[in-house]
């Protein structure tokens, strides 16, 4: 927002209109413009009422003279936006929400947001219910991204009343009995649900309980009345952990600590400055030198103020001083709590510690065994693809792909989504090994005892299971499901495959003696089942390019591109950064160099968005170092900057109101004065 006088107003000559009552001079104190120009003459008190931020931005406004001139206060909306905002807060009539193109819904929601319109958020949610658009999976995606209720609730019911129109006419005698779904994969019914890119960034709990609502509906109609229909994601699902105090114990060093670092809450902590130089950036550049940084007089070493807690500041130093590799025993690993190791990470992640993937690596395989969903999910969240690989392939040997975690509401639902699509072609490739489609047909609706079998391999003892027992138990007709003795064929079935290299030799010489031996046979039919396992690690690897694809471990390939205005395709911005980062001498590339000006600055914001990522951890190419990604494409950035002569958009701060001439401090570079930034008071330097 910015404010300027007013004295004589003209409404510019635009597409729209402004009406009553918001054309009226007489009774207004205040004058809203929107980004195309058009005013609207509105009432501060009414504004205060239904907006904190606006109430703040009013109360810090310094007092009107008594002159005609009204303020005006410009804001980043449209007039379409400010029109049907301002007539849900004004006692006129409602504008028809129902009647209004999705997209425009979307851009009042922002508002409303932004200016914490709570009132119009409500007004939006109970219209909405009552729509009857076509494009329910859109409305769902804009309902749960909003916190829609009502709005999440009707379109997932009438989600779920297509699917079983879709299937009436295989159920003639009772469609409301059909149960259409039993027989569908969690993939493959996520893969009718699913919808790119609208629902790539709602929460994959929402997205799960889609799931579990269709299949509800499909077993009994009238499975709204008797499940929870609350699809948006609420204070009481997310993960509300409290971070605890973790001991920082440095290892024992032949020199003294000559630095005192301390936290935000007073806590002290005594570092080395040569290590956290080293290791991380925790320390700022203007750290006085080795000959004068200690004071000559008390002999106490400089303090270092750093905005951070203690409960992270620790495990971040220690960090910075653990040198070795992280075993399942060190207490980075045992000692911290999800959510606190998760802010760790990305502390360090922002403090360029050296190990911090390391690290956060091989905190989540130590609950790879015990909670494959969760690792997953927080994996392909962070940015972690070989650790998501292993918990997927985990999850899905377990069944549990399709089930819930409270990490759900803290994961976008692409993510979850490609879990699923990958335990779907799990699944298809052991049926396509399996080959018989009776069996296949067999091991699909008995896939949680095959997966008994495939889940007793992916533990401490993988001697006892795995795909060549599942196999074996498959093609043996799954009898004795969950008995004793199904684990002892697993386990012989698998001690079969490992053996396959000495077996081999002894078969080779057998049948050097007896060509027609009937041994032959079953050497080339073990061998066929030693290879089970590499086909199905092929298999993982195909599949997971689609979890790679979401995930957000190389930045150049997540996060997501709705708002890009420019005419190439995302894919098509990505492939011209990474021929800018694959060129050696780190020169513009033709294509990079000849860009237009529109083109320029969607490239140059993705490539900034690359740099602030903080799930960044190395590079797509070759496996280089993060330090050395960084800095090439630093230096690409700048280079586009200056031969287009623009900036990135994120390091233009909208919104900033200076609301004073009063110089309040200056300097050797700068004056000081007052300003607002979201309704609060902020200090400006000019």
């Amino acid at each position: 927002m910015s404010i300027t006088r007013h004295s004589t107003p003209t409404v510019e000559s635009t597409s729209f209109e402004v009406k009553p009552p918001f054309t009226s001079q007489q009774d207004a104190d205040i004058i809203l413009r929107s980004c195309d120009g058009q005013q609207f003459f509105v009432h501060h008190i009414i504004l205060s009422l239904v907006s904190p931020v606006f109430r703040d931005m009013f109360d810090a406004m310094p007092p009107q003279p008594s002159s005609s001139s009204l303020q005006i206060v410009d804001v980043e909306e449209s007039f379409l936006v400010l029109d049907c905002l301002l007539r849900i807060c004004y006692p006129v009539s409602d504008p028809k929400i129902d009647e209004l193109p999705l997209e425009q819904v979307e851009d009042c929601l922002r508002a409303a947001h932004k200016y914490e319109m709570g009132h119009c958020t409500r007004v939006f949610d109970s219209q909405l219910y009552l729509s009857t658009s076509s494009k329910q999976e859109h409305m769902f995606a804009l309902a749960c991204r909003w916190n829609l209720t009502e709005v999440a609730e009707a379109a997932a019911s009438s989600i779920a009343l297509s699917l079983r129109i879709e299937h009436e006419d295989e159920f003639p005698d009772s469609p409301e009995d059909c149960d259409h779904l039993a027989a569908t994969h969690p993939g493959s019914l996520a893969a009718k649900l699913y919808l790119e890119p609208e629902m790539r960034d709602i929460p994959a709990g929402s997205f799960y309980r889609l799931l579990s609502y269709a299949y509800a509906e499909s077993r009994d109609w009238s499975a709204h009345c008797n499940i929870d229909m609350h699809m948006c994601t609420d204070i009481n699902r997310t993960r509300t952990e409290a971070h605890h105090s973790f001991p920082f114990n440095p290892p024992g060093l032949s020199t003294f600590p000559d630095v005192v670092v301390k936290s935000c809450d007073g806590i002290a902590f005594n570092v080395h400055r040569d290590i956290l130089s080293k290791t991380s950036s925790i320390l700022p550049n203007s750290i006085p030198s080795e000959t004068s940084r200690m004071d000559r007089v008390s002999g106490s070493p400089c303090t270092v103020d750093v905005v951070m807690d203690s409960t992270l500041l620790s495990p971040l130093l220690q960090l910075c001083y653990d040198s070795e590799s992280f075993s399942p025993t060190s207490s980075l690993v045992t000692g911290l709590a999800h959510a606190q190791a998760e802010a760790v990470y990305l502390m360090a992640l922002k403090h360029r510690v050296v190990r911090a993937n390391d690290f956060m690596a091989a905190w989540l395989r130590h609950d790879l065994d015990s909670k494959p969903l969760r690792v997953y999910l927080m994996s392909a969240r962070l940015g972690l693809p070989d650790v998501a690989q292993e918990a997927a392939v985990v999850a899905t040997q377990r069944n549990l792909a399709y089930s819930y975690d409270p990490e759900l509401e803290n994961t976008e639902a692409r993510h979850y989504f490609a879990l699923l699509q990958f335990s779907y072609d799990y699944q298809e490739a052991f049926m396509a090994v399996v080959g018989d489609e009776k069996l296949a047909e067999a091991a699909r609706k008995q896939w949680p005892a095959v997966c008994d079998v495939l889940a007793a391999g992916s533990g401490d003892d993988a001697s006892t299971g795995g795909p060549d027992a599942a196999l074996a138990f498959v093609q043996g007709g799954m009898k004795n499901t969950g008995s004793k003795a199904n684990v002892q064929n697993a386990k012989q079935s698998t001690t079969e495959g490992a053996s396959t290299t000495r077996r081999s030799k002894r078969l080779r010489d057998a049948n050097t003696q007896d060509p027609h031996n009937k041994i032959s046979r079953k050497a080339s039919a073990a061998l066929a089942k030693s290879c089970i396992w590499c086909y199905f690690r092929t298999m993982a690897l195909k599949t997971y390019a689609r979890i790679k694809d979401f995930s957000a471990t190389v930045a150049i390939i997540a996060g997501p591109h709705s708002h890009s205005m420019c005419s190439h395709l995302p894919q098509e911005i990505r492939r011209i950064i990474q021929t800018a980062l694959d060129n050696a001498n780190n020169n513009l590339p033709t294509e990079v160099s000849s860009l237009v000006d529109s083109d320029a600055r969607s490239v140059l914001d993705e490539m900034w968005r690359v740099l602030d990522s903080p799930a960044t951890p190395t590079a797509a190419r070759g496996g280089s170092p993060f330090s050395i990604y960084r800095t090439t494409l630093r230096k690409v950035t700048l280079k586009l900057a200056l031969k287009h002569d623009i900036l990135p958009g994120s390091l233009i701060l909208m919104g900033v109101v200076k609301i004073d001439d009063e110089q309040h401090g200056a300097g050797s570079f700068s004056d000081v004065f007052c300003g607002i930034y979201q309704g609060r008071k902020v200090a400006l330097k000019k």
